[in-house]
């Protein structure tokens, strides 16, 4: 019997095949893991949390409680006019008050809601305690300029409150996802092949793929999508990549919805930021460009291919991850690419959504700011009703030391006149006069003598701060003194015999002297 001897060679050749068909799978199993890092990096972009748009409370309520005190204080005048007509609405009796009264209008819906409260009601009771400074003008004014100070604060929110809406922040990150018609929409090519979808070879163009670029998760399916041929097709983005949702082939002119989504779920939860930033959207992008600017293909002749091609890549991205010269991939252009990727409709989405919450951001930064601001003036505002009725009657004798009287104080009180010289005659007594020259609405104004006055006062009422500034000083700068005196020298051991024998050596001199 003869035996066939078999060369070392073949032995040897064969092994190296059955290594490299076994490094093949491996390969083709994990050929797009990092594609398929780089889409879902951006999918779950979309995911980032969202926080509440919600305006703080203090805005509105700080001005409401302001309103409600100053209405408790105000003038009986004004009073009997609420008083009288606080079941009417401003429509009913604005005719009425079109002179100097007119800015009720500004205070009615406040002023009669406080004016109808129940005098047993919580906050009845505690504004009743403000009655006591109701005869103190200068809390009364004191107040009056917090609550316009507060209205300032309060005008200037508004202008961030859309902002921080963030309108069609949600349907720009929906149409990144799948394309422009959003989630309602069937996501699907409307004719054709996976290849000519995803992306055409050298041997048909070579071309981008149709839909490549208009949406995240046809991208991601061009890249991961199970096909007919080749059942590991989805194992080329992830191991479980073509579990359920995914186990068969993908027909381009079906919706892919369900199949995206599913897809979508074997990203790393990790991936999802904090939140959704302009930082974090350029980080991922240039890891996108970087791994999408590749010449795939054993002749590297195949362009900006995002995914794996195996051979010489002539044949396309077909999905078939064991192919001879193809592969699960989506193929882009040139402008996609290499001009700042503006032809990328999924990306033109990200960028709307990153500006909004970014616009979204500053606006929350903006309104807690002015949120903090109306506390101060709260703040201050409550302070007053501390101060005792003799503090408040020193405060009055000086105003009047200065030739300041009710009103005056104010170019806004007389501005409240505006053009109506009748009405401005009114406030004579106040310290207002009318120029016939002065500004449209404001020729109703201050005296140049009120304004000296006023001038004078808050130059004494500045001084005497700096006076008690200095004093505290002072105070403090003895305190230092006092605790930094230096201390007794430490008691030495045989010192106080020694003090005591001069003692009485010197009490034993003065003795012979006298």
């Amino acid at each position: 019997m003869t035996m066939k001897v078999v060369p070392v060679w073949l032995l040897l050749f064969l092994s190296i095949m059955q290594c490299k068909r076994a490094a093949d799978a491996e390969t083709k199993k994990s050929g797009n893991a990092e594609e398929f890092a780089v889409l879902c990096s951006l999918i779950k972009l979309t995911e980032a949390p969202q926080p509440a748009a919600a305006e703080p409370p203090e805005i509105a309520q700080v001005v409401k409680e302001l309103t409600a005190i100053n209405f408790t204080i105000i003038e009986e005048a004004a009073r009997q006019v609420v008083e009288a007509n606080k079941h009417k609405s401003w429509a009913e009796i604005k005719s009425q008050h079109t002179g100097a009264t007119a800015y009720y209008g500004d205070n009615w819906e406040e002023w009669t809601r406080v004016a109808k409260l129940n005098p047993d009601d919580a906050e009845a009771k505690i504004l009743a305690r403000w009655r006591k400074h109701k005869n103190n003008s200068a809390t009364r004014h004191r107040l009056a300029a917090l609550l316009e100070e507060a209205r300032a604060l309060q005008t200037s929110a508004t202008s961030h409150k859309a902002g921080l809406k963030a309108d069609g922040l949600e349907s720009d990150l929906n149409k990144a996802l799948y394309g422009d018609g959003g989630k309602a929409a069937e996501l699907k090519a409307t004719g054709g092949t996976r290849k000519a979808a995803c992306g055409t070879g050298s041997t048909g163009g070579p071309t981008k793929g149709t839909m490549a670029g208009t949406s995240l998760y046809f991208d991601l399916l061009c890249l991961c999508a199970g096909e007919g041929t080749d059942t590991n097709a989805g194992q080329a983005c992830c191991e479980t990549c073509n579990s359920a949702g995914n186990s068969n082939a993908w027909t381009v002119t079906d919706d892919g919805k369900r199949r995206a989504e599913a897809i979508a779920q074997q990203c790393p939860p990790y991936l999802t930021p904090d939140q959704l930033t302009a930082e974090a959207l350029t980080t991922r992008m240039a890891n996108f460009f970087k791994k999408a600017n590749q010449h795939k293909g054993n002749t590297q002749a195949e362009k900006f291919v995002l995914g794996y091609m195996s051979g010489n890549g002539a044949d396309g991205c077909t999905g078939k991850a064991s192919g001879a010269n193809e592969g699960p991939c989506v193929m882009y252009d040139e402008d996609m690419i290499l001009k700042g990727g503006h032809s990328l409709k999924w990306y033109t989405h990200l960028k709307a959504a990153v500006a909004k919450a970014q616009t979204r951001k500053q606006a929350s930064r903006a309104l807690e700011a002015i949120a903090i601001k109306l506390k101060a003036v709260n703040t201050t505002a409550h302070q007053l009703l501390y101060a005792s009725p003799e503090s408040a009657e020193k405060q009055q004798a000086v105003e009047k030391d200065a030739g300041v009287t009710q009103g005056s104080r104010s170019e806004e009180d007389c501005n409240k006149a505006k053009d109506d010289k009748v009405e401005c005659d009114k406030l004579e007594k106040q310290g207002c006069v009318f120029n016939k020259d002065g500004k449209a609405g404001e020729k109703c104004t201050l005296s140049e003598n009120a304004k000296k006055q006023q001038k004078k006062l808050q130059t004494k009422a500045q001084k005497g701060k700096m006076e008690k500034l200095t004093a505290l000083v002072t105070r403090i700068r003895q305190l230092v003194k006092k605790r930094t005196r230096p201390a007794k020298p430490p008691f030495v051991a045989g010192e106080k015999v020694k003090k005591v024998k001069q003692i009485k050596i010197k009490k034993s001199a003065e003795m012979v002297v006298f």
